[in-house]
């Protein structure tokens, strides 16, 4: 929201300043976004293999440590240390990939707005056949670049937002199935998000709230003290 108000604000005073260069402007810092967000998802992507690669190289490592004399009684030694230089030459690969995509993001990133306010001027001056004066160029330049900012990030709140709704639903497909994929009924939901049966777990229509004071209904609705062997309260974290 944020992003789109001061996107708004700036192309109004951009039009309003210079015109039709203006928009220009926005058209030419606008076509960096998708660039910025595609090697923003590189970097991301080489950041994650990064981490499965050392996840896999410490595991190797554990595994032939903790057997240690089958390694030995085996002879075994070379396998593990071609597994595990296996497994450091994919995570050296990947940084290097990182790495390499560094220098075209801080590029894309510091000379977005240089190329929205040339793309400017050149306008204004071969077709619109205005008079460019410091004031004008100066005041241009600073627009451009809180548009710079405004225009790259909005693809990439796009694309996070996007994520972050397909993450929710596979974690609401994962509590709503058993290991086997089949749906899960009502009372064994409540038993996955409670840990506790439901008639254990669920409160009634007049029961109060968690953090009011009151407490979880016990087993069978007794709310005295529990007998020894009976079921506890139950609170939720």
């Amino acid at each position: 929201l944020e992003a789109a108000v001061t996107i708004s604000v700036v192309a109004w005073h951009l039009t309003s300043l210079i015109g039709s260069a203006g928009l220009v402007a926005m058209v030419v810092i606008a076509s960096f976004g998708p660039v910025q967000m595609l090697l923003s998802r590189r970097i991301m992507r080489f950041s994650r293999r990064i981490q499965t690669c050392r996840d896999v190289r410490g595991r190797l490592c554990t595994q032939f440590l903790s057997a240690m004399r089958v390694v030995k009684c085996f002879m075994l030694e070379d396998t593990a240390m071609q597994m595990v230089s296996a497994a450091r030459d994919d995570e050296l690969r990947a940084q290097w990939g990182k790495l390499s995509t560094y220098p075209f993001n801080n590029f894309v990133g510091s000379t977005t707005s240089l190329f929205g306010t040339v793309a400017a001027f050149s306008w204004m001056e071969l077709v619109m056949d205005q008079r460019i004066d410091p004031a004008i160029a100066f005041t241009v330049l600073t627009w451009n670049n809180i548009l710079k900012n405004c225009l790259i990030s909005l693809p990439n709140q796009i694309a996070t937002i996007l994520d972050a709704y397909v993450s929710l639903w596979r974690i609401e497909d994962l509590l709503a199935c058993n290991p086997g994929g089949a749906p899960l009924s009502e009372d064994e939901l409540w038993s996955n998000l409670l840990g506790v049966d439901r008639e254990d777990g669920r409160l009634d229509e007049g029961a109060p709230q968690s953090g009011g004071g009151g407490e979880w209904p016990r087993r069978g609705g007794d709310t005295g003290a529990s007998p020894e062997g009976s079921a506890t309260d139950v609170s939720l974290v």
